[in-house]
């Protein structure tokens, strides 16, 4: 019964992953692509454009690499990971959302930011199915 439940929390952490992979990658392409069609109104938008393109490649790297280690049961280290890709994930939506020059993300408040869940959500299960073994 213990493997079962062990077997369901790592399967369902590594969907949540996958999911925060997709998230991390889109929300990242939607700001890479939005703010690089704007640099004809201000020059500096291009340098915002690939910070916020990389943030997310750098959450779907970490997410990437997370969800192989809690799938191979390295539990702790890929909670960690995707624990810390959803806090980077928050604070891309939370500097996009209100302090940017041009709040781009402005019309996914306040539900944007659910979009870190999956990695959040991740993070716990790996980190508590380690503590069921």
């Amino acid at each position: 019964m213990r493997i079962d439940r062990l077997n369901l929390r790592k399967n369902a952490s590594v969907l949540l992953g996958i999911l925060g992979i997709i998230n991390s990658a889109a929300l990242g392409l939607y700001i890479f692509l939005t703010l690089n069609a704007l640099t004809f109104v201000n020059a500096e938008f291009r340098v915002r454009s690939y910070v916020g393109g990389g943030l997310g490649t750098v959450c779907a790297g970490l997410l990437l690499l997370g969800t192989i280690f809690v799938w191979k049961r390295g539990f702790i280290v890929g909670g960690v990971l995707n624990l810390a890709s959803g806090v980077i994930l928050l604070s891309t939506l939370a500097y996009f959302a209100y302090f940017a020059d041009l709040q781009i993300l402005r019309w996914l408040e306040p539900f944007g930011f659910f979009l870190a869940v999956p990695q959040l959500l991740s993070g716990l299960m790996a980190i508590t199915s380690e503590a069921a073994i």
